[in-house]
């Protein structure tokens, strides 16, 4: 058994996305070295960039935006000023139409007609009706329930029930309200139809927003400037977790095998960023049975990305396509040089179709050859692609893409993270390690108060980055710098 010994600043981090990542880059900014456990084979985690023969693609449609000026300069100086603001142009299609989304009046009114406009409208209104009779409360306990209380059932059953089922894999009246609030936030018909019309309304909500900043050569170039601060010694890839021993309320001991070898990992403190229900499982002594069973009731949704690369210039012009309709095998496609020109070689393109799954599912049991296929008969009946056009191929498959909020998960994360807090040396971060929905720079922040925590002293960003108006988390930067990308309009 070969000892890794973190002697001198004795931290461990599990895993190396962007929040451990983060996290093991601001640790070492304090002037502390920690240890990285990570069992791929890269760095990254979800917001990496995969380059097949001079094609680039992110595992999703990755789009970096925050409301806290301080970790938007981050990032900039991170990145080196390697980045573009780019214009968002995302649509829905939905029976044979592109309606463009977020959802416009007048766009939407073009598209479904003046009869299926007005369905829309009145039941909105029957709807806000039914909440003043309410007292103006909502009972939001499912994601459908949320839907319909602010924007009517007509509309939650066009653009809103069949792609929720389709990314989720469950029926909207069993998943939880609280991913749509987060994803949406307080938004309904109302204030969707203001912001269409008043620009400086729509930048107040995220999922509205025009524009973002996108790394030139893909999100995980993020990740890679982070990954190349740490010494290679302690950036351990390719390393599966056995087990973790703990006594007397602290984990005390990691056992790892890496290079087919065991060893131990020995640290004073302890982030982790690897799935939760994971973490409970890998703990010896076994926990309780209740957080056993809790674990096991908390589930991912999983996700295959079929990357098609194509002999032309451009295919669509927009950032991403939703397609909410169950006979399409794909929810979402985007294509990269959209983006960044640079995420492909000159005159090629790809497009990228994402399909949600479970493990184990048709879906995930399918070949990559059947995938390719069903992706590209797809898009050909769309008259997106020909055939011919189609010169590589790629399938990536990405476990544990998102937590699934099926109604009753609170409850359960509640359960392990009221056993888990007891170790007094552990600290929990980022979509996977909290069981949270987390955009990126949620991910970020997160690493940032586990660095706090660990340090138990206040994180600056950017100590070098000297103006008296970074001041408070929340400041949106006034000024964008955009970079012309040579495809987006």
């Amino acid at each position: 058994m070969i000892d890794i010994d973190n002697k001198e600043n004795k931290i461990a981090v599990l895993g190396a996305g962007i929040t451990g990542l983060t996290a093991a880059y601001l640790l070492q900014q304090m002037g502390k070295i920690p240890v990285v456990i990570e069992r791929d084979s890269s760095s990254g985690g979800l917001a990496k960039t995969i380059d097949y023969n001079g094609f680039k693609f992110d595992l999703g449609g990755h789009r970096f935006l925050t409301n806290d000026y301080s970790l938007e300069i981050f990032v900039k100086n991170l990145l080196n000023r390697r980045y573009i603001i780019v214009p968002r142009s995302s649509t829905i299609y939905f029976n044979n139409q592109y309606i463009k989304y977020p959802l416009e009046p007048l766009d939407t009114f073009n598209k479904v007609g003046c009869l299926k406009s007005f369905q829309f409208m009145y039941d909105y209104i029957l709807q806000k009706i039914q909440t003043r009779k309410n007292s103006g409360h909502c009972q939001d306990k499912s994601l459908e329930d949320w839907v319909i209380n602010r924007f009517g059932r007509s509309l939650y059953n066009a653009f809103f029930k069949e792609y929720s089922e389709k990314v989720w894999g469950l029926n909207c009246t069993k998943i939880n309200s609280d991913w749509i609030a987060q994803r949406i936030q307080n938004l309904n018909l109302a204030k969707t139809i203001k912001s269409a019309l008043i620009i400086k309304d729509r930048n107040k909500y995220a999922t509205l927003t025009d524009k973002f900043i996108y790394p030139t050569y893909g999100i995980g170039s993020i990740t890679d400037n982070l990954a190349q601060t740490i010494p290679r010694n302690n950036l351990l890839l390719e390393t599966q977790i056995l087990r973790i021993e703990h006594n007397n309320k602290k984990i005390k001991t990691i056992y790892i095998k890496r290079n087919n070898q065991p060893h131990r990992v020995n640290a004073q403190k302890f982030l982790s960023t690897i799935p939760l229900t994971s973490f409970v499982n890998l703990l010896e002594p076994r926990p309780p049975e209740d957080v056993i069973a809790a674990a096991k009731l908390l589930k991912s949704r999983d996700l295959i990305l079929v990357t098609l690369m194509l002999s032309r210039q451009r295919v669509t012009r927009d950032s991403w396509i939703y397609f909410p309709e169950k006979h399409f095998p794909f929810g979402r496609i985007h294509e990269p040089k959209n983006w960044s020109a640079s995420m492909a070689p000159i005159n090629k393109t790809s497009v990228v179709t994402e399909h949600f799954c479970f493990q184990g599912d048709d879906t995930w049991q399918s070949t990559d050859t059947q995938l390719i296929e069903h992706s590209i008969n797809s898009l050909c009946k769309l008259n997106m692609i020909d055939k011919k056009d189609v010169i590589d191929s790629l399938v990536v498959r990405v476990k544990n893409a998102y937590p699934l909020f099926e109604i009753g998960y609170r409850e359960n994360s509640e359960t392990i993270s009221r056993y888990l807090n007891k170790f007094s040396n552990l600290i929990l971060a980022g979509r996977t390690g909290e069981f949270r929905y987390y955009n990126m720079d949620q991910a970020m922040l997160s690493a940032v108060d586990a660095v706090e925590k660990i340090s138990n002293s206040r994180v600056d960003l950017n100590p070098d980055y000297v103006t008296d108006i970074i001041n408070t988390k929340g400041r949106k930067p006034d000024e964008m710098r955009t970079y012309h990308t040579g495809l987006v309009t």
